[in-house]
């Protein structure tokens, strides 16, 4: 057999492959460098250690949000001033997105919740704020912290009722003694 003279164009990061392939016949070798150059996936074993187990850093920002942050550290105030000086000119649009973001405006809501005390009427009172919702009456964040005063309500009040299983439990041992 011939043997034919080939030209292997090889990235970086193939040369170690390369290194590996150049003992075997040239078929193989060949075959072996792309193989290894198109391997796509996971480049990673599940389950491996993390080649970076300790992660990012606190307070390193990718080069797109640190290049973000400093623009708006120094275009931000000149554009904040405008506005203020806009709206005190008479633009309601402007004032009405600048108190929006310095002061979001707070409402009453009024709904007819049940009177909480166990795990079936929060059940009946978490309905209500899911249909309060549903029809535009209050917002997902209002309705959210309703759901987690509920939530905290029925903590405590196991809590309670715990204490007062222990209690009677406790006192039933000190009569049996």
């Amino acid at each position: 057999m011939k043997e034919q003279q080939m030209t292997l164009q090889i990235s970086a990061e193939s040369r170690e492959n390369f290194r590996a392939a150049q003992a075997l016949p040239l078929k193989e070798a060949v075959d072996r460098i792309e193989t290894k150059a198109k391997q796509r996936g996971r480049p990673f074993e599940r389950g491996a250690p993390s080649p970076n187990p300790s992660g990012r850093p606190k307070g390193v920002y990718s080069t797109r949000s640190g290049l973000l942050r400093k623009t708006l550290a120094t275009a931000a105030l000149p554009v904040l001033k405008k506005m203020i000086e806009v709206a005190k000119s008479g633009d309601v649009q402007a004032a009405r997105l600048i108190l929006a973001r310095t002061a979001p405006a707070e409402r009453t809501v009024s709904l007819d919740l049940p009177r909480v005390h166990d795990a079936a009427s929060a059940l009946a009172a978490l309905e209500v704020i899911l249909a309060a919702v549903g029809k535009g009456e209050l917002t997902v964040p209002e309705a959210s912290a309703l759901g987690a005063l509920i939530k905290n309500f029925l903590d405590i009040d196991g809590a309670r009722q715990l204490e007062e299983r222990m209690a009677a439990i406790e006192a039933r041992l000190a009569e049996s003694q």
